[in-house]
């Protein structure tokens, strides 16, 4: 199997996108900090991480976000 065949598996398609900018959105303002902070990308990061693992549905995404 190329690398590239395997591609697929990992792309977050436009709708899951669209949840995880609502979700981390949602969390920026509740914690007030700005999109541009280290700690928004480090919670972007977190978010997109648990999506790619199997976690779709927003409310457990932001409690295991919160509890990373």
């Amino acid at each position: 199997m190329c690398p590239s065949d395997d591609f697929s598996s990992d792309a977050i398609l436009p709708d899951g996108v669209a949840m995880l900018d609502e979700v981390l959105k949602q969390m920026l303002a509740d914690k007030h900090l700005s999109s541009d902070s280290e700690e928004a990308e480090n919670l972007a990061k977190r978010l997109i991480f648990l999506y790619q693992t199997g976690v779709r549905e927003k409310g457990l995404l932001q409690k295991m976000a919160k509890a990373a």
